[in-house]
């Protein structure tokens, strides 16, 4: 059983303050449901590190609230399928937390390359990129979404 006293942190809704049609609903309640939602794509895409619409799927609600999971995710762990969404995804959780200057052309390259889920085109636009040695990470980065289609 939960006491009681747990709830008395969470702000509750004054009956004066909202209209009869408009619903009442706990932030918390939503954050919780988030929260196991994230869990179970998380789970469905560990169990399936092959299956690039339920990467996509993990990824893309990851980056809502924990672009620096799918820094990490992307990374440091291999075993797990990617291709250009995914990698679009990779990118823009490096801008949105302002981590661009750790970003590695070559790694980035590598590890789509090792995919086998990123067509050889693609590999090799930003092959190219890499090759041209003129440009800062942060530049590398926003072509490289380009090359990715972004």
């Amino acid at each position: 059983i939960i006491p009681s006293s747990i709830f008395s942190s969470f702000p509750t809704l004054s009956s004066a303050s909202s209209s009869p049609s408009t619903p009442q609903t706990r932030t918390f309640l939503t954050s919780i449901q988030t929260k196991l939602h994230l869990k179970g794509l998380e789970r469905h895409a560990n169990l399936n590190p092959h299956d690039i619409h339920a990467q996509i799927e993990f990824l893309s609600e990851l980056s809502k609230d924990y672009p620096e999971a799918v820094i990490e995710r992307f990374e440091h762990y291999k075993e797990f399928i990617v291709d250009e969404r995914i990698a679009l995804v990779y990118l823009n959780a490096l801008q949105r937390t302002g981590m661009v200057n750790r970003f590695s052309m070559k790694d980035f390259v590598k590890r789509l390359s090792g995919s086998g889920a990123v067509s050889s085109e693609t590999v090799d636009g930003l092959q190219r990129l890499l090759t041209e040695g003129k440009y800062n990470k942060s530049e590398l980065a926003t072509r490289s979404s380009r090359v990715l289609g972004g």
